[in-house]
């Protein structure tokens, strides 16, 4: 319900302009995608190196984080299918919905905590209409898709201190490379993240072996092993496409 609420408010004072340069460079990677199948960001050559680097084949080709490209691609192409609305209108509608959804994550975040309903609300709707989210909806920026990832990695290591599953540890590296992919400097975040997964693995292998003595060596170190692995395939898949794109 306060997705919908949110995303609504956000649908009310819609605007369909880009704000910045770094919005349209992001776009037009999403654009040539849709419509020619290729990566470059020639539609904005006008711009030089402005928001772009020449390629060895004489192309332009953006330098911003290709997260948010790919991800607008169904906008995109339903932009392009739907004569009345283009793709540009439709792409813009991107980060209305990531920022809802943010709200929404948020509220789950504090009732995970332990937090009452009605104070996991009010946090959400501060956050969707009382701070810079709501303005950042109406752009093409990076900041809302990053924000979500943050927060939806925090949820999801929050729910694995709480139930141990692998899963959730895989979720949250998804969510990080996902943000790294958005914005490539967010890569520093990791390694809070990992030193906060890390500590909840240690907590949770005290708390199961009150003695030092009966600790089965193999059993804490392979399901050290499974938590790193979960975490870490998905940053590194994510890596190795960042480099080959």
């Amino acid at each position: 319900a306060l997705f919908w609420f949110l995303l609504a408010v956000y649908l009310l004072t819609y605007s369909p302009r880009f704000h910045s340069s770094d919005g349209l460079a992001m776009f037009s990677t999403a654009e040539s995608l849709a419509r020619r199948g290729e990566w470059d960001i020639d539609q904005i050559r006008w711009m030089g190196l402005q928001q772009g680097t020449f390629g060895l084949d004489g192309r332009l080709y953006s330098r911003k984080g290709v997260g948010v490209s790919l991800l607008e691609l169904p906008l995109v192409w339903l932009g392009l299918t739907v004569p009345i609305w283009g793709a540009a209108t439709t792409a813009l509608l991107f980060n209305a919905i990531v920022t809802a959804a943010t709200g929404a994550i948020v509220l789950l975040y504090l009732q995970r905590l332990g937090y009452d309903h009605r104070v996991a609300l009010v946090a959400g709707l501060t956050f969707g209409l009382a701070t810079l989210a709501w303005p950042y909806a109406k752009t093409c920026f990076s900041d809302p898709l990053a924000g979500l990832c943050l927060v939806g990695a925090a949820l999801a290591l929050l729910r694995f201190r709480d139930k141990g599953r692998a899963p959730d540890v895989f979720w949250a590296g998804l969510a990080l490379a996902v943000a790294v992919a958005a914005r490539y400097a967010n890569a520093i975040l990791i390694v809070p993240f990992l030193g906060l997964l890390l500590f909840q693995i240690a907590k949770q292998q005290i708390s199961h072996q009150p003695s030092a003595i009966s600790q089965p060596p193999t059993s804490n170190l392979q399901s050290l092993i499974s938590a790193l692995t979960a975490f870490g395939l998905p940053l590194a898949a994510v890596a190795a496409a960042i480099a080959l794109y």
